[in-house]
C-alpha cells in the first residue's frame, strides 16, 4: 500500500507529465516547431515539485486548475525565453512568421515573439484537456485498481472444481480419445519403391 507521500509524489509527477506533454503538443499546434524532447523532460522535472504542492493531498478542481495554469504559463514562458529550441534541424521562432496584428512579447534574450490568437487558443484548449485528464484520470485509475483487486480476490477465493485423474488404460486396450485418432491418421503405407 502506498503511503500518503508516495501518492502525493505520484500525483505531482502525473500532473507535471500530463500538463507539459499537452502544453508541448498545443505549442506545436499553435504554429511553432515541436520543442526539443530534452526541454519537455526538463520542464516535467522542473515542475514536479510545484505540481505536488499545488495539487495537494486531496486534489480539488481549484487546485487542479491552478496547477494546469501554472504549468501552461511556465512551459510557454521558458520555451519562449530559450528562443524556441526544437528538435528539428531548421528552427524558426515566432518572429520569423509574417502574421497580422499580434501581441509582441520580449523574451529574456531580447527577441520579440508573436503571441497570436492560434497560440492562445491552442494553450487554452490544452489547459482544458489537461484539466479533464487530471480530474478524471486519477479517479479512473483508482476505479480500475479497485476493480482489478476485487477481481483477483474473487478468483483466489473461488472454489476450484476437483481435477479428475486420467482414466487408466489396460494393456491391449485401444488408446481412448484424441490420441487414438492421431494414430488412426498414420497410414501403414510407406514410400514407393524406386523404379528402374
Amino acid at each position: 500500500m502506498a503511503t500518503q507521500r508516495q501518492r502525493l509524489a505520484l500525483r505531482g509527477a502525473g500532473a507535471s507529465f500530463a500538463a507539459n506533454l499537452v502544453a508541448a503538443v498545443s505549442h506545436t499546434i499553435g504554429g511553432e516547431p515541436a520543442p526539443a524532447p530534452l526541454i519537455v523532460v526538463g520542464m516535467m522535472a522542473l515542475l514536479w515539485a510545484p505540481a505536488m504542492l499545488l495539487m495537494g493531498r486531496r486534489p480539488r478542481a481549484g487546485r487542479i486548475a491552478a496547477t494546469v495554469i501554472v504549468a501552461q504559463a511556465a512551459f510557454h514562458s521558458i520555451y519562449a525565453a530559450l528562443g524556441f529550441p526544437s528538435g528539428a534541424a531548421t528552427t524558426h521562432g515566432h518572429a520569423a512568421h509574417a502574421h497580422g496584428a499580434h501581441d509582441h512579447v520580449l523574451t529574456a534574450t531580447g527577441a520579440a515573439i508573436d503571441v497570436g490568437p492560434l497560440m492562445v487558443a491552442a494553450h487554452v484548449v490544452a489547459a482544458a484537456v489537461t484539466f479533464v485528464v487530471l480530474v478524471f484520470g486519477e479517479r479512473t485509475i483508482q476505479a480500475v485498481r479497485a476493480w482489478t483487486v476485487a477481481s483477483v480476490r474473487a478468483r483466489i477465493a473461488a472454489p476450484r472444481p476437483p481435477i479428475a485423474p486420467p482414466p487408466a488404460v489396460a494393456a491391449g486396450e485401444p488408446i481412448p480419445g484424441a490420441a487414438w485418432r492421431a494414430f488412426a491418421l498414420i497410414s501403414p503405407r510407406g514410400p514407393p519403391l524406386p523404379s528402374l
